[in-house]
């Protein structure tokens, strides 16, 4: 199965709402994202059940439904014994927490140290953390740390093939990709 993600430099927000509702696409809008100098990210999100020539091509189709794409990205999902024997670009591991308030500068502050970066999808709410990396081992050791004190509910692994613009996640030391600096 793959995932795509269009993002857009969104002008209207409503706009870019609507258009995911009528072409049933998952609209997302990350913020507080340390893995990138965009204060704000707006993207589609849509699984592809199919090959990944269909899936490529069903991405560029959602991309053409807005005005100002800045970035295409497609991906594999993945089970943590997944053999990889395919060109890919980079892996990306996502996991999500339940974090209220409270705990909300422990969990920053235990992936700062750890140099992992967090976000929020806003369509999610403020109360769902996400922490992510680019080193399978350095997303793990995170993990146990964050399920001493955090309500884990699950995790992403992706292997990224298609990404037409990797500077918007500028945070990223891309070379060895653990990963970047914590900004607030």
């Amino acid at each position: 199965m793959y995932e795509s993600h269009v993002t857009i430099d969104v002008e209207n927000e409503q706009e870019f709402l609507k258009i995911c509702i009528d072409n049933k696409l998952k609209p997302v809008i990350i913020s507080k994202d340390t893995g990138s100098n965009l204060k704000t990210q707006y993207m589609t999100a849509k699984f592809h059940k199919c090959d990944y020539n269909e899936a490529y091509h069903q991405m560029m189709n959602i991309a053409s439904l807005f005005k100002n794409v800045i970035r295409r990205k497609l991906e594999k999902i993945v089970n943590k014994n997944t053999i990889i024997n395919f060109d890919f670009k980079y892996k990306e591991f996502h996991s999500k927490f339940e974090v209220d308030e409270n705990g909300e500068d422990k969990f920053l502050t235990i992936i700062k140290t750890h140099l992992g970066h967090s976000s929020v999808n806003l369509m999610k709410g403020e109360k769902f953390k996400f922490f992510t990396t680019r080193d399978e081992q350095l997303h793990d050791q995170i993990l146990i740390i964050l399920k001493k004190d955090f309500k884990y509910l699950g995790t992403i692994r992706e292997v990224v093939i298609y990404d037409d613009n990797e500077s918007i996640d500028s945070n990223y030391n891309c070379k060895d990709c653990p990963l970047k600096k914590y900004v607030v």
